[in-house]
């Protein structure tokens, strides 16, 4: 309109502490946290978080018509979810994107835990309140307070019992314990569980477009940039380049007695492999070959001489073997 010439917020740079990032929970943990929330409100949540990477705000809008446990294999269609704002719970509520709309197989305990809650409820919704109604927001909270008293304090949660304490002068009386509550080692959050299906879908070897697909991601790089670390930084993953990267094969002969003499390039070693064993050739010939092996390329038998190209040092070194 004219009143300013420059954005007055230009050079304003936004701060703040990155968000941590969640590690996925590990399958031991995964089984400790199923056992620790059954027979609890919580556990069809969980299930349904760890099984089928539904995001929390679909989970409180899953509806039975939207699950079909009869069809091979049994599978459930995101089509709706529940919007939880301020203090307000929004049912139906648009999906995140249109890629959130998706149908996804189920496996076979998730389809069990599901059979069997389906026979303990008369309501359209899989999670719902007392009398079978949509939750509200405070019941969906209530759900996933469930399993926050079942894990350790936060650092934040401590420091604010500590001055409330320091503010009344005497500790916070402890709560009775519950009974039959199985206590946890660890964090879980809502999202840890949707992460550690993506994980395990990663770790799998699935093609990252099925996994774009069951996540509900617009962009097949959002996909990328989140999961890739999973398998492209993992040891087991990485050894195969590696080993290329420093084992070159260049030269291969073989010997009467059914030796193969390999010339491994990257490693600077000649390899003599026979009978499914591998031993490394010492070649220590000074006159021939000062400084040791530096590129060994070709080559040539004959007798017990092993004849050597290096064309790094341009030098020919012969090995005697037995």
């Amino acid at each position: 309109n004219g009143l300013t010439l420059r954005w007055p917020a230009e050079k304003i740079k936004a701060k703040g502490k990155k968000a941590e990032e969640k590690a996925p929970l590990t399958r031991e943990q995964c089984a400790q946290l199923e056992a620790a929330v059954k027979g609890t409100r919580a556990y069809i949540f969980v299930m349904l978080g760890l099984y089928a990477g539904l995001r929390r705000e679909e989970i409180c809008g899953l509806r039975w018509q939207d699950i079909d446990l009869q069809s091979t294999p049994p599978r459930l269609t995101v089509n709706h979810a529940m919007r939880l704002t301020g203090s307000r719970a929004e049912f139906p509520a648009p999906l995140k994107s249109k890629a959130a709309h998706r149908t996804i197989p189920l496996p076979p305990g998730l389809a069990q835990a599901l059979r069997d809650e389906k026979k303990r409820t008369n309501s359209d919704f899989v999670l719902h309140t007392s009398d079978g109604s949509p939750l509200t927001y405070q019941s969906a909270r209530n759900i996933v307070s469930v399993i926050d008293r079942r894990c350790p304090m936060t650092e934040g949660q401590r420091k604010r019992r500590e001055r409330i304490e320091q503010e009344r002068g005497k500790p916070i009386a402890s709560r009775r314990p519950q009974k039959n509550i199985t206590k946890l080692t660890f964090r879980v959050t809502p999202h840890q569980l949707r992460h550690t299906y993506a994980t395990r879908l990663v770790e799998s070897g699935m093609n990252i477009k099925q996994i774009q697909y069951l996540l509900g991601h617009d962009d097949v790089h959002l996909t990328l940039s989140i999961y890739s670390h999973v398998t492209q930084n993992r040891p087991e993953e990485l050894i195969g380049a590696v080993s290329a990267a420093f084992s070159a094969p260049q030269g291969v002969t073989a010997g009467d007695d059914g030796s193969v003499y390999v010339a491994d390039t990257g490693n600077s070693a000649i390899r003599k492999i026979k009978g499914g064993s591998v031993t490394t050739l010492v070649v220590q010939d000074p006159q021939q070959l000062s400084g040791g092996m530096i590129s060994p390329t070709g080559l040539l038998l004959q007798g017990n001489s092993l004849y050597i190209c290096d064309p790094f040092t341009r030098k020919i070194a012969i090995l005697t073997v037995a």
